[in-house]
């Protein structure tokens, strides 16, 4: 690990770009490529910045041996103007690397991400966004995992927890999303899937576009505004519309209730911040709440709603236990 702290990844580019890596160096890079997102997202981007400079054109060749003459020359030039600034011999290969990067990128990145068919991503104490290969994008909440996984026939992902999915259209290449329970399929819209390992329901609410729900041989096809809700103990798929606001909470950091239920502020609560909340008393479960919370910290509305309601609060193992004798 310390050996690879030390590797100068912008000269190792640069030495790959003027074909004077070694053979265990490209391996070197490939791997670093292929290590986390961060790094090939600095790839896309490059790609984009390729394609803008209009380079891309088909046919077009790329003479490496002529963009470093083009770019070596005001490179020396600044180098003997400049005199109360030093650069070291990596200083310049990173400089060459930039400027050859946005050239070269499309041809580096399409044989990296080429060989990447997986992607796998985890939020642990925080939400997380990610982009996939294809372009799409997804808010991961706490507790997270993906594993992406793509071909040229489809594009599929595994999900346990809860993600908001914004898909990128491709007609040829559906999208399926599978969790524990339920299977999700879409060509390119926008929608929302709580899939919990620990909740009794798993939920699917559409917020733009068309998807096809299915679930133990039930299949459901949702709209705009529709919610598919596949109960765990009854094993049944039910369609229904009207969600409420707060299914990205943990995202927006606001939540609404109006006349809510105490189990139903519950849930959101618990999804919205990650924690584990529990009514002592089955009769507070109807208790009905009307507030709006904007950025609230999670000790601030436990405060005003116990104080609302007239209920104590008592925490004990990372849990938060809600105690009273009736609604008031």
């Amino acid at each position: 690990m310390q050996e690879d702290r030390q590797i100068d990844y912008d000269v190792l580019i640069s030495k790959y770009l003027f074909g004077q890596a070694q053979d265990h160096e490209i391996k070197i890079l490939e791997d670093w490529v292929k290590a986390a997102p961060e790094n090939r997202e600095r790839f896309v981007s490059t790609k984009n910045a390729w394609i803008l400079s209009g380079v891309h054109a088909k046919g077009q060749k790329f003479d490496t041996e002529k963009a470093w003459q083009q770019i070596s020359g005001p490179m020396d030039r600044a180098k003997k103007e400049t005199t109360s600034r030093r650069f070291s011999i990596g200083g310049w290969m990173r400089v060459a690397a930039a400027v050859i990067l946005l050239l070269l990128g499309y041809q580096l990145i399409d044989s990296f991400v080429a060989d990447r068919q997986e992607v796998q991503f985890v939020s642990r104490m925080d939400p997380a966004d990610q982009v996939l290969p294809d372009g799409s994008a997804i808010m991961l909440n706490r507790q997270t995992e993906i594993s992406y996984s793509a071909s040229k026939d489809t594009r599929t992902l595994r999900l346990s927890g809860d993600a908001f999915f914004d898909i990128r259209r491709d007609t040829t290449r559906p999208f399926v999303i599978k969790t524990e329970h339920i299977r999700v399929e879409v060509l390119g819209t926008s929608f929302y899937i709580d899939a919990r390992p620990d909740q009794n329901l798993s939920e699917v609410y559409v917020k733009s576009g068309i998807v096809r729900c299915t679930a133990q041989n039930q299949s459901l096809i949702l709209k705009k505004g529709e919610t598919a809700i596949y109960d765990k103990s009854t094993k049944r798929l039910v369609s229904g519309s009207g969600k409420n606001e707060n299914y990205l909470a943990w995202q927006t950091k606001q939540l609404y209730f109006e006349q809510e239920e105490l189990s139903d502020v519950v849930f959101d609560l618990q999804r919205s911040y990650g924690v584990r909340i529990i009514i002592d008393n089955p009769a507070l479960k109807s208790c009905k709440i009307t507030a709006t919370f904007d950025r609230k910290s999670l000790d601030q509305v436990i405060a005003i709603i116990s104080k609302t309601l007239n209920l104590k609060v008592k925490k004990n193992d990372h849990k938060i236990i809600l105690l009273g004798d009736r609604c008031h």
